[in-house]
């Protein structure tokens, strides 16, 4: 059996990949630049892009599964565009390659953002509706509107399946992600204040696993959440000094204040290189999806996360291991 992974460059995929083979089931990535998450690692590597639909056909062709990740994510709407292109018609590329070539199912890993966060007062499960092009955060939009592409193409006879994992953290983050990016600057001090709020947060290695479960116990055309804790901002970085023995912000700002500060928080990133702490969608991010509801994968697929503070620590010994952390 042959599991294609497009995205594998990326932090979910770079757990996928090691899970898929640690379970003995052999591996084929559709790869462009950056190859850090597998270089090193007994996989087939074949040259691609989700938006060239002509290499896909090397990549799908012999696989049982296609598990695929590769998205762009972005909260800044001058990539608005870039994220319709990636986002929905590189997923409408992926699924005319899967039905053309005979694979066995489609795997899709979406996120908790395609589902409304409304109404606010009621846990957030499988059943609430997609976002609609109304949405504040384009991002979210063309996650769900790739999840009516698949849902459609299952309609017309694909086997397809879809994954909602909530906030990701955990080891092997090569680029690295927003939420280990800022892991690591709070680690090096490079945060001044906190944010009154807060996530749902799962372990990229939990990710990966549901969605192998997906694949080999999820049902034809069904999406599965895949969450683990919710823990606020100040709760994430007490949880960074006791792993890591570093020092965090005394100051947690409300959101209210924060949002004051967002265009001088852009042009001191902009001064320093860097992406900032946070923006407006991020402070979007982290009012919504409080209360979500992981059942379904808990009683289909035998999902079951890993302790927060295990994945914070595993996530600093693996940025300390590979040079991301400066000395304290």
């Amino acid at each position: 059996m042959i599991a294609g992974v497009t995205g594998a460059s990326g932090h979910v995929g770079g757990a996928l990949v090691r899970e898929l083979l640690n379970q003995g089931i052999q591996v084929r990535v559709l790869a462009r630049r950056d190859k850090r998450a597998f270089l090193t690692l007994p996989v087939e590597i074949r040259e691609g892009d989700i938006l060239k639909p002509d290499t896909l056909t090397d990549f799908v062709k012999g696989c049982t599964y296609i598990f695929h990740l590769a998205a762009l994510i972005s909260l800044e709407t001058k990539d608005n565009s870039q994220l319709l292109e990636v986002n929905v018609t590189g997923t409408d590329h992926v699924i005319h390659a899967c039905r053309k070539n005979g694979v066995k199912r489609l795997v899709f890993c979406s996120s908790i953002h395609s589902l409304s966060p409304y109404p606010s007062g009621t846990p957030t499960d499988e059943k609430r509706t997609l976002v609609n092009e109304k949405s504040y955060l384009m991002y979210d939009f063309t996650k769900a509107e790739a999840e009516r592409h698949i849902l459609a193409a299952v309609s017309a006879g694909m086997d397809g399946v879809i994954i909602n994992p909530t906030g990701i953290i955990g080891p092997y983050d090569y680029k690295p992600s927003y939420a280990g990016q800022t892991l690591i600057d709070i680690y090096n001090r490079k945060v001044f204040a906190l944010v009154n709020g807060g996530f749902n947060w799962v372990d990229v290695r939990d990710v990966a696993k549901g969605a192998l479960l997906a694949a080999l116990k999820g049902r034809k055309g069904e999406r599965y959440i895949i969450s683990g804790a919710w823990l606020s901002v100040k709760q994430i970085a007490l949880l960074v000094k006791k792993v890591s023995g570093c020092s965090i912000p005394n100051i947690t700002l409300p959101i209210r204040v924060a949002r004051i500060g967002i265009p001088f928080m852009r042009i001191f990133s902009r001064i320093k290189g860097e992406k900032p702490f946070y923006s407006k969608g991020s402070l979007y991010a982290l009012q919504h999806h409080r209360d979500v509801c992981r059942r379904k994968a808990e009683e289909e697929l035998g999902f079951s996360p890993s302790p927060i503070e295990k994945t914070i620590e595993d996530t600093f010994i693996w940025f300390k291991d590979n040079g991301y952390l400066e000395k304290n």
